[in-house]
């Protein structure tokens, strides 16, 4: 082919797609199907975290907090002065994150308040007979302030023969107390932050670890343990239920290494010593609480009862009849009533068997003495 040849052949062609006009470039389109993709995305993922929701709501032992955060760990360095002391005041002092505390005991005839910034005075009674076989201290835990400054005041009696407490924190830390002689006894004291629950307390003496201590709710320190004793298995159940007076009460118990303990709709907590919890040969029933519910607006009974009686039916002062059924905990057996505030418990029977069709057979059967 000649060069004059192609050159024509060219120039048809530029005249031929000149005639063509090209559309625009598919930028809406493109935009537009983005968009839908987008969409169809979200509506997948929003499907998708409606089921989980939905699963969250039906299945909570099995869904957490899926995609939250994990919750923020604060660090704590907690120092402790030497105590000091005058005839009439016992001071313990130190310092958290660098920023100052103080606990003071004040004595006053034998009668024992400990003050503080934040701290509402909590008495302590009167020094008690630390006998050298009983529990290496007696512990009161007491908050101060609120909010992420929060503080709870560990103050008591120890032991003549212990030296220190060690409160072991999470994380590895730990934070000694010094025992200190005042009024004919050994003291310690500090204030630490009230969200760290502590590991154990371990109380020392000159020959070494004495016993230790595994706090429930809150750091209270209840029962003590042996080194190597691993005290009861944790768990937990739900004692009794109801409506009274228009408010719902419960009573949740707990079994753990901390012993026994008992926590109550309005919040209040009580732990009977674990290794006390046996009925005496012969007894049916022992009361352990009564408390004021609800703004005094019915009282709360608690109490343990013997292992082969299967149901109790509590007369009341008003004449009306209660059924109560024990529940079992950590091998023993438990219950709990409600009362209002113009009757109480005056008598009981406890029967073995079903007792619905008066298959019940009655062991026992007597007074109720205590008032709350």
């Amino acid at each position: 082919m000649s060069t004059d040849s192609e050159r024509e052949i060219r120039g048809r062609l530029d005249a031929a797609l000149g005639t063509i006009d090209p559309p625009g470039p598919p930028v809406h389109a493109v935009l537009r199907r983005g968009r839908t993709i987008r969409l169809r995305r979200r509506a997948v993922v929003a499907t998708g975290l409606a089921a989980v929701v939905g699963l969250g709501i039906a299945l909570p032992g099995l869904v957490g907090h899926t995609g939250a955060e994990p919750p923020v760990r604060h660090s704590y360095v907690v120092n402790v002065n030497p105590p000091r002391s005058t005839p009439s005041k016992l001071t313990f002092s130190g310092t958290i994150n660098g920023r100052p505390w103080r606990l003071e005991l004040d004595w006053n005839r034998g009668n024992l308040t400990a003050t503080g910034p934040g701290l509402v005075q909590n008495a302590l009674g009167s020094v008690s007979d630390m006998s050298p076989a009983g529990q290496p201290a007696d512990l009161s835990e007491a908050g101060a302030g609120s909010g992420a400054g929060a503080r709870l005041a560990v103050v008591g009696e120890v032991r003549r023969d212990i030296r220190y407490l060690a409160l072991n924190q999470p994380g590895g830390g730990v934070v000694y107390l010094n025992a200190i002689r005042w009024h004919g006894a050994a003291w310690v004291g500090a204030l630490i932050p009230e969200n760290q629950q502590l590991h154990n307390v371990v109380a020392y003496s000159a020959r070494g670890e004495v016993a230790y201590a595994v706090p429930f709710r809150a750091n209270e320190v209840v029962g003590w343990l042996r080194p190597g004793q691993h005290g009861l298995a944790r768990q937990q159940a739900r004692i009794a239920t109801g409506m009274l007076a228009g408010k719902h009460w419960f009573e949740q118990g707990y079994a753990g290494p901390w012993g026994l303990c008992f926590r109550e709709g309005a919040g209040t907590t009580f732990c009977p010593q674990a290794e006390g919890s046996r009925i005496r040969p012969g007894h049916f029933i022992s009361w352990l609480s009564c408390t004021g519910t609800g703004g005094s607006a019915f009282q709360l009974w608690s109490g343990q009862a013997a292992p082969d009686i299967s149901y109790l039916r509590i007369r009341m002062s008003d004449g009306s009849v209660q059924r109560v059924v024990p529940v079992p905990l950590a091998g023993y057996r438990f219950f709990a009533l409600a009362s209002s505030a113009h009757q109480r418990p005056v008598s009981w029977t406890a029967y073995r068997g079903s007792g619905y069709r008066g298959s019940g057979q009655v062991l026992g059967a007597g007074r109720i003495s205590p008032r709350c």
